[in-house]
């Protein structure tokens, strides 16, 4: 059973039409708050809200390949409440698909790794949480992103 579904930001949540967040050295291109906000746009800002409607119990949780700076770009543009927690590359220390950046979440809810649900666009990061028995969904569209979560907590 589904206990815990980790979210990609950019990719899947966030649509990114200025730059890859995920290459080495993004840090340097994001300088300001401006940066992100004229280079990200949310896809569905409600997404969050629609699963906790479906499963109150689920956690829901970001997870993302980035900088400090993107907490208040969410905090900005998506219902927090929704959102039991953020976690970003820059602020662990580690980046998906290192076995560390999962077995973080791991831990902090105390789950075993077939409870987790990770919903990314990059392959390398769906084969790095499987190597680990994580459940993983490739997100090739963003309008399939509630149905793909549905089939999921079904199986």
């Amino acid at each position: 059973m589904i206990k815990v579904i980790a979210f990609d930001l950019v990719g899947v949540l966030v649509k990114d039409s200025k730059f890859n967040s995920d290459i080495e050295g993004s840090k340097e291109l994001i300088k300001s708050l401006k940066i992100i906000n004229n280079s990200y746009a949310p896809k569905n800002l409600r997404i969050f809200e629609e699963i906790k409607k479906i499963d109150k119990n689920l956690k829901l949780v970001i997870a993302t390949n980035n900088v400090p700076l993107i907490r208040q770009w969410i905090g900005n543009n998506f219902s927090t409440k929704f959102i039991d927690k953020i976690y970003i590359s820059s602020e662990l220390g580690y980046r998906k698909p290192s076995p560390e950046f999962f077995k973080k979440i791991l831990k902090d809810y105390n789950i075993k790794p077939e409870e987790l649900l990770l919903i990314d666009d990059m392959q390398r990061n769906i084969l790095g949480a499987k190597a680990l028995g994580i459940k993983a969904v490739l997100l090739k569209n963003f309008r399939d992103l509630k149905k793909e979560v549905l089939k999921k907590l079904e199986s």
